[in-house]
């Protein structure tokens, strides 16, 4: 195959790129990418194809077992939508299969998932916004939603989060917005008391237990 255009993940012998429908030196996310996932075989499995509105929508990550991939449901065709609907889908690393998925939404009401991750036992997290449809309406806050077992629930942070990991016992790591370099990691105990770990930060794993 031709050199892919954005690399997003590996794991194990598996490896998750975009490759350009038609490739251009310039803003080459907003053009159609076709997504490839190759498993341990060596066969590229055609994923279907995607188009960013920015390079910062473009990620993707593999489960930490491997059977399940997760990627921004970003399409070519809605791009300038007035009213974004934005989620996350979810590919079976062995057959193809795609769900898309995400939180709960009220009625015209526009969302848009900027991020996610998994954490060690296998809950997804996504980064999620809601903004009315109506002209000129701004984007909430930022917030966490984890998904587990086909349900959503809102991560309890103490406000805004770009990122966060449930830590067991009611503890929690979140990242909080800054700037563009990345936020502030707190740890926050089941208390609600937040002590600053890092600034900087635009990553976040949890490490299993052994």
């Amino acid at each position: 195959m031709a050199p892919y255009t954005y690399f997003l993940d590996a794991a194990q012998g598996m490896y998750v790129f975009l490759q350009a429908v038609e490739y251009r030196p310039t803003r080459p996310w907003e053009l159609p990418q076709t997504l490839y996932i190759v498993r341990p075989n060596g066969t590229p499995m055609n994923l279907g194809d995607y188009a960013f509105p920015s390079e910062d929508d473009v990620w993707g990550a593999i489960s930490p077992d491997r059977t399940r991939l997760v990627i921004g449901s970003h399409r070519a065709d809605d791009q300038t939508a007035a009213c974004p609907d934005v989620g996350v889908d979810l590919f079976d690393t062995t057959t193809g299969q795609r769900t898309t998925v995400h939180p709960d939404v009220p009625a015209d009401t526009g969302y848009r998932v900027r991020r996610a991750w998994w954490a060690s036992d296998g809950t997804l997290y996504v980064n999620y916004q809601q903004r009315p449809c109506n002209s000129g309406s701004t984007w909430s806050d930022p917030a966490v939603w984890a998904y587990k077992n086909g349900s959503w629930n809102r991560v309890n942070t103490p406000g805004a989060a770009v990122l966060a990991l449930d830590l067991g016992g009611g503890e929690l790591a979140v990242v909080e917005p800054k700037d563009a370099d990345g936020g502030i990691l707190y740890h926050v105990d089941k208390g609600g008391n937040r002590t600053e770990i890092a600034e900087g930060v635009t990553e976040i794993a949890d490490i299993p237990w052994r």
